[in-house]
């Protein structure tokens, strides 16, 4: 494994960076070490690189490395019209479980771009362009050449592990904090959450390739400095496999809320919390409606398309949502607010998705078919 003091040994190996970085001093590494043991190395000059790695090459983070390795591989040999959209692959090492793309010094993750601008200068023109990515990544990725091409074997169709949660391995809960202990026995009791969780595999597709981990976090915002950032990149694909499009959609769905709620006031019960937010909702229903629009047209859809794709990804935003509620409160050894709140929504939606698409997401026909 690489540490800050021989990554140079690598890089230069690879041809990456030039022995006149070092004799001129332009060169710099930084840990941001998360679950893995990431380092970050800068210059005056692009390119900069990410090096994600990990210590322990047995361990579960390993396992997700991997995936990301032989899916950047494939991504580079299979899908050059889309590589504007993912970080540029510049190294990679299977056995050693290195790898290397570009690191963009200026950019921001979505969340802080949304954070900058602020709800009265709600950047909707970004939003439409990540509608615009999915649909496209999405489209490539549902090709059943794509789905069943050898070089994609290593991808698991497995279930998201939120659709399991209620019938967790007693491993697993050895290695829980309190509060996802509690989390989990709160779901346990819902049972008509239940059933749906059981009934889920009746309604999932695998229908594509898919991220698996749409988030704030995973999009990053290149020239930031802009009023209207259009180039965006989809990062951390630790989490794909093959899967149902909607999951991602949802994801998506999933960020508005979790962008609303973490503006609330904290530590005050689920209700105090969404009557002190700084906004109402309804601020976001003009994003939320560009982001689909975009993504149903740059995917062709049909009407009847349309209607069937957005009543499984509202669906199946209760269950994001949760998943982002139980991953919050599985942190602490009680639940937090925020985490309380989020559950609230994710069981209201759950139990009537049809309803949440007008009365929370502001989606109504007219807008669907325009």
């Amino acid at each position: 494994m690489y540490t800050l003091d021989t990554i140079q040994e690598l890089l230069l190996a690879e041809h990456l960076i030039d022995k006149n970085n070092l004799l001129f001093d332009d060169f710099e590494t930084t840990s941001i070490n998360r679950r893995n043991r990431n380092i970050q190395v800068t210059t005056r000059l692009e390119p900069n690189y990410l090096i994600k790695q990990v210590a322990d090459l047995t361990a579960d983070n390993a396992k997700t490395l991997k995936k990301e390795i032989l899916f950047y591989n494939f991504f580079k040999e299979s899908f050059i019209n889309l590589k504007d959209y993912l970080p540029v692959l510049r190294y990679s090492n299977i056995n050693e479980l290195t790898l290397i793309i570009d690191f963009y010094k200026n950019a921001i993750p979505l969340w802080k771009y949304y954070q900058q601008k602020g709800i009265h200068n709600f950047p909707l023109k970004t939003v439409g362009t990540i509608g615009n990515l999915l649909a496209e990544i999405h489209h490539h990725f549902s090709d059943q050449n794509v789905i069943n091409h050898s070089k994609a074997d290593f991808l698991s169709d497995d279930l998201p592990f939120i659709f399991k949660l209620h019938q967790p391995h007693p491993n697993k809960l050895a290695h829980l904090a309190k509060g996802g202990l509690d989390f989990i026995e709160h779901l346990q009791a819902q049972s008509d959450i239940i059933l749906m969780l059981n009934k889920i595999e009746e309604t999932w597709e695998k229908n594509a390739i898919i991220h698996g981990d749409i988030k704030l976090d995973n999009f990053i915002l290149l020239n930031p400095e802009k009023e209207e950032s259009t180039e965006v990149k989809l990062v951390d694909w630790e989490m794909s496999q093959i899967g149902d499009i909607a999951w991602d959609i949802a994801g998506c769905f999933n960020d508005f809320i979790f962008w609303w709620v973490i503006t609330m006031p904290d530590n005050k019960t689920p209700d105090e919390m969404i009557k002190g937010t700084k906004f109402p909702f309804q601020k976001l229903y003009p994003a939320i409606e560009i982001f689909w629009i975009n993504y149903c047209k740059t995917a062709s859809l049909t009407e009847e398309k349309t209607e069937t794709l957005l009543e499984k990804a509202l669906h199946y935003a209760g269950f994001r949502i949760l998943q982002t509620s139980y991953e919050v409160a599985s942190k602490f050894d009680t639940i937090p607010s925020i985490a309380n709140v989020l559950l609230k929504m994710s069981e209201s939606i759950i139990r009537s998705s049809h309803s949440s698409r007008k009365k929370l997401f502001g989606l109504t026909n007219t807008i669907l078919v325009s």
